[in-house]
């Protein structure tokens, strides 16, 4: 009679098969209902995301010895792996989970951007100390397919017609990338100032007192609107330009210069990137997670600035990241203002 196994290993094969799936799935990239579905599946079951964990290990392990470079590689379509018969790869023997394999765990989830403080609904918070709450940095796609990214709680309002394609910066900041269309100028509205664009990149920010507009890329027209909502005083922005407009007062008063390729990076130093850190210190990472992001993390322990961890960090999630801290090293993130998080060992 053939022995088929019990139904413990019958699960435990096929979460490994679901989980060296999902692995060359996330290589080849996910489409957003993809990711969705795959954040769903890794949340129903403690199980599943330890099946991630190991599977992602000797898989890269695997590569490492082959000398493979992962973060080189050329994007492939997703549909791909449809077609792809995926084979789990099978421990024969028992791994201790030392702080390096820890370390390569946290890598992993925050590669993912599964962080269990940004899906409450699916699984809720299990430790008080940790209740740190910021909004991400979105990317906004609009129906011609221009786009913009909203720094972290910028508010946009967006009207389409056939004869203009107007968005209103109520809040914040915000960069937009414009898809060219001659029969309908994009304009973005802020505070009476109107910064029209065809096809280009700029850059808009709101504050109490100005109006800040930096184009990166092709040409921009900024005027500011009267009583009879009719420009005035236009000026024309080229790339590497920028124009700051005083928004007190009764007047608005227009300052426009260039602006260096080291103070514009700088000013956009906000945008979302991956951050590759290998064998780095927790102080190396949070002093670039700091220069990234209006949020300070502050570390109050001096025992915890030297711990190693090799990650790959998208530069706008701070929880997420000491998320991971909290769940793989026992460090404890407390909230202690809106923009500030302190780390501490956990008592």
């Amino acid at each position: 009679m053939k022995n088929t196994g019990n139904r413990s290993d019958l699960s435990d094969t096929a979460r490994e098969q679901t989980a060296a799936e999902w692995i060359v799935k996330h290589e080849y990239g996910l489409t957003a209902e993809q990711q969705d579905e795959f954040l769903d599946w890794l949340t129903e079951d403690p199980k599943n995301r330890q099946a991630y964990i190991t599977q992602s290990w000797a898989w890269g392990e695997i590569d490492r010895l082959a000398g493979l470079q992962k973060t080189d590689h050329a994007p492939v379509n997703s549909n791909l792996f449809d077609e792809i018969e995926i084979k789990p790869f099978y421990r024969k023997h028992a791994i201790t989970m030392s702080i390096g394999i820890v370390a390569m765990a946290a890598s992993l989830l925050l590669f993912i951007g599964l962080f269990i403080f940004e899906n409450t609904k699916q699984t809720p918070q299990t430790k008080e100390s940790t209740s740190v709450v910021f909004n991400r940095i979105e990317k906004q796609q609009f129906d011609d397919g221009s786009s913009a990214i909203l720094n972290r709680g910028a508010v946009v309002s967006v009207e389409y017609t056939a004869e203009i394609r107007l968005v209103q910066l109520l809040k914040g900041e915000a960069s937009f990338n414009i898809e060219e269309d001659i029969n309908r100028p994009f304009i973005v509205e802020v505070k009476g100032v109107h910064v029209r664009a065809v096809g280009t990149q700029f850059n808009v920010k709101l504050s109490d007192e100005s109006v800040d507009v930096i184009v990166t890329e092709g040409v921009v027209a900024v005027s500011m609107q009267n009583t009879d909502n009719a420009g005035v005083g236009e000026s024309i922005l080229e790339a590497h330009h920028r124009a700051n407009i005083e928004i007190q007062g009764e007047s608005m008063d227009v300052s426009v210069g260039v602006i260096e390729e080291v103070e514009l990076a700088e000013e956009l130093q906000w945008h979302p990137v991956l951050l590759e850190f290998d064998n780095a210190s927790l102080i190396e990472i949070i002093a670039e997670l700091n220069t990234r992001n209006e949020i300070e993390i502050i570390i109050a322990d001096p025992s915890l600035e030297s711990i190693r961890i090799s990650s790959v960090i998208w530069s706008d999630n701070v929880v997420g990241f000491v998320g991971l801290l909290d769940s793989y090293f026992n460090i404890d993130a407390k909230q202690l203002d809106p923009q500030t998080i302190v780390l501490d060992n956990q008592k």
